[in-house]
């Protein structure tokens, strides 16, 4: 959708093709996958087997996605505490299932290797909230994130992925619990799910030590 960087706020969150932040282009990275649910059904992603481009179609089947996952991971307690503190949280999805979890793991051809964030497997088309108030800072179809949002407060950010659908704009200013977007499979995916991330400046931390999600499907692989 967009071409420029994110200091003009047009840039994607990611993809194999974006630059960093400090050039202009895409932010560091694209992130989202893991080998779970959507693995065994990697075949329903569009496009013939490779799930790479488009969307899933209205299937009910959950996926996972990947990218090229630069962005540095925080180590630090410190950010998770400072996060807690600083911003409330609802989850992004009313319901889902966790089809990858935060971290390392085995990479694919889709999947990357070191995930950055958490794969929420839902029906497409799920509507997808906004976890915190906050500015709506990219709005972009560019790159291995498919369709994606980026929503910051101060010096936190959360990230939302593989959308079918974005119902907000660069520039609006949104509260926690407003719809944003809907579930799809866009960018690398192999089915219908939401990236998740939350970032603080642009450090990444695990999201399930923020706020409680859902149990992991019997089928992902850790």
């Amino acid at each position: 959708m967009f071409s420029n960087g994110e200091n003009n706020g047009q840039n994607g969150v990611g993809g194999n093709n974006g630059n960093s932040e400090n050039n202009g282009s895409s932010e560091q990275n694209g992130n989202s996958g893991n080998s779970g649910n959507g693995v065994n059904n990697g075949n329903n992603g569009s496009n013939g087997s490779n799930g790479q481009n488009g969307d899933n179609g209205k299937i009910s089947e959950t996926g996972v996605g990947g990218g090229d996952e630069t962005t540095s991971s925080s180590e630090s307690e410190d950010d998770v505490t400072y996060i807690k503190k600083r911003v409330s949280f609802v989850k992004p999805l009313d319901n889902g299932t966790i089809t990858s979890r935060y971290g390392l793991r085995q990479a694919t051809a889709i999947v990357s290797g070191n995930h950055k964030g958490v794969d929420i497997g839902a029906k497409y088309g799920t509507d997808i909230k906004a976890a915190m108030d906050g500015q709506v800072t990219v709005v972009s179809d560019e790159g291995d994130y498919g369709k994606h949002v980026k929503i910051v407060d101060g010096d936190v950010s959360t990230i939302y992925a593989h959308c079918s659908k974005i119902v907000v704009s660069q520039g609006d200013f949104v509260k926690k619990g407003q719809k944003i977007a809907e579930v799809g499979s866009t960018g690398k995916s192999t089915g219908p799910h939401l990236h998740f991330e939350i970032r603080r400046n642009n450090l990444s931390v695990n999201p399930e030590e923020i706020l409680s999600l859902w149990g992991v499907m019997e089928c992902t692989l850790k």
